[in-house]
């Protein structure tokens, strides 16, 4: 009788365990994680080729999925895809694409709701800020409005990236 008990703690112990060890592997955060989009211009020329704002939220599944909702206003030309990409660190571009999402419906202003699958790396990258959103337009191949994905209590100074 005491051996089936042993057993059975025994069991749900390791049950426990598991349940712990996925959670510390996917955190999710407890502040919401959000871009506000901006527009970027490199130079005076591509200046008139950029504008409008936007803002995204992001959420993350116990199962590594990240949800990305978001809309923009203002663009100089028709957005036409929805780019992921990460850096080396929160503000620095870099050339990992890891999605781009067609937009349907190409306008100025818009909404989106997509959803990435990322590996553990990509996620801590994601809790670190080193992940990024563009929107692309005709006119800014490169993306007219960038934002890094941060959490929300990064945007008001409340926690400071470490230093690399």
């Amino acid at each position: 009788m005491l051996r089936g008990k042993v057993s059975h703690l025994k069991k749900i112990w390791m049950v426990g365990a598991a349940i712990s060890i996925t959670s510390f592997a996917n955190p999710v955060p407890d502040d919401p994680l959000t871009a506000r989009l901006d527009s970027v211009a490199f130079t005076n020329e591509t200046r008139k080729l950029v504008s409008g704002v936007g803002g995204v939220v992001a959420t993350i599944s116990d199962r590594g999925v990240v949800t990305l909702v978001g809309n923009y206003s203002g663009l100089a030309s028709p957005a036409t895809s929805i780019v992921v990409l990460k850096g080396p660190r929160t503000g620095v571009p870099g050339q990992e694409r890891l999605a781009a999402f067609p937009v349907a419906q190409p306008s100025t202003r818009g909404s989106f709701s997509e959803r990435i699958r990322m590996s553990k790396s990509n996620l801590a990258a994601l809790l670190a800020g080193q992940i990024y959103l563009q929107i692309v337009t005709e006119t800014a191949p490169d993306g007219a409005i960038w934002g890094w994905i941060i959490r929300k209590s990064d945007t008001f100074g409340e926690r400071v990236p470490d230093e690399q």
